[in-house]
């Protein structure tokens, strides 16, 4: 070997080299910042509600402080189960003192906790469902170093419906989604689910983990490439799916479950284009509700007369709830009135 030809490979190696450090350094970087557990920062910008009206704001802390005290006198129950990783996994039950075989599956967002559905379970509950709040790997009690941003959390999801049907096998199962809890239930509808899960409500799901990311990093004036090719190789290494394993539209394409999508006009986390994706990829019975004036995951509380009605609608198309009219939307029109009423005054 002469000297050109070992100073050209020498040079090949110290590139090479150079690379996998940027590719490894870039990549375990993005992935503390968006998929560990232990990570110092949030993905999602801490202006989120500015984007949205100040109605929506103050409506929304108004609903929460409600929905405490609630959660605090009914009764629950706290179960653990095992993922199919061994990853420890804990939610809450809220059963009905009467027999029912009506259940609402509320997963929350991101690096959230069961705690964050209690408005909706609050609602669904007063309508006769039992109500299971599950933790997403990686949040709140539940086990795990890292976030499933929906594609791991699918099978955890299929694990707590087959727990559903060993409590009450005749069980009507909605799936209701918050942002990667609605990807999980999307991501879910893409696999062999029982019969009994009869709709899907997915409030501000992403379309697909590749775009999303590059989707983030030009917001941000960042290029995304090499780094969403190093934080996919990370995630891939570190948490065991990358970010092409993550698409909400390849799943939805094979589901045969009805899907209703709602988004906000205003989403400044997932691009409103995402849900017309969706939408349009969805092989299944589907709906869609875009509301104008919503940030992300803030439409129930932006227009929570216009939001509810359409899902209860929309539930009504497949599962017998024995009811023509559902309560929560005079409720929910009462409680915004009141709290309109204060801010007038």
């Amino acid at each position: 070997m002469n000297n050109e030809t070992r100073e050209r490979l020498e040079s090949y190696a110290v590139g090479a080299l150079t690379a996998a450090a940027f590719v490894g350094f870039a990549g375990n970087i993005i992935y503390d910042y968006t998929v560990n557990r232990n990570r110092k920062f949030f993905f999602r910008p801490l202006s989120m509600k500015e984007d949205s009206e100040i109605r929506g704001q103050f409506f929304r802390a108004d609903v929460a402080e409600d929905a405490l005290p609630w959660a605090e006198k009914t009764e629950l129950t706290s179960e653990h189960v095992t993922a199919f990783d061994g990853v420890s996994l804990h939610g809450y039950y809220f059963r009905q003192k009467k027999q029912s075989d009506l259940w609402l599956v509320a997963l929350h967002g991101y690096a959230g906790m069961a705690s964050e559905m209690f408005p909706v379970a609050k609602e669904f509950y007063a309508e006769g469902f039992n109500v299971l709040l599950p933790e997403c790997r990686g949040s709140g009690k539940s086990g795990g170093d890292s976030f499933g941003l929906g594609w791991l959390d699918r099978y955890d999801l299929l694990k707590w419906t087959y727990r559903i049907l060993e409590l009450n096998p005749d069980a009507k199962i909605v799936y209701y989604g918050v942002s990667t809890g609605a990807a999980a239930a999307l991501m879910a509808a893409g696999e062999e689910i029982p019969s009994n899960v009869r709709c899907i409500i997915a409030d501000s799901a992403y379309s697909n983990l590749v775009d999303l990311a590059n989707y983030h990093f030009t917001k941000n004036s960042i290029p995304w490439f090499p780094l969403n090719f190093a934080g996919s190789l990370v995630t891939k290494i570190r948490a065991g799916y990358s970010y092409r394993d993550a698409s909400c539209i390849n799943s939805v394409a094979r589901s045969s479950t009805p899907i209703l999508f709602i988004h906000g006009g205003k989403d400044a986390m997932v691009p409103l284009d995402m849900v017309t994706q969706l939408y349009n990829a969805a092989s299944s019975v589907k709906d869609i509700l875009v509301i104008p004036e919503a940030a992300h995951a803030y439409g129930m509380y932006v227009a929570p007369e216009q939001y509810w009605k359409k899902v209860a609608d929309f539930i009504n198309r497949f599962v017998d709830t024995e009811r023509d009219n559902w309560g929560f939307v005079p409720r929910v029109s009462e409680q915004l009135n009141k709290f309109l009423g204060i801010q007038r005054n």
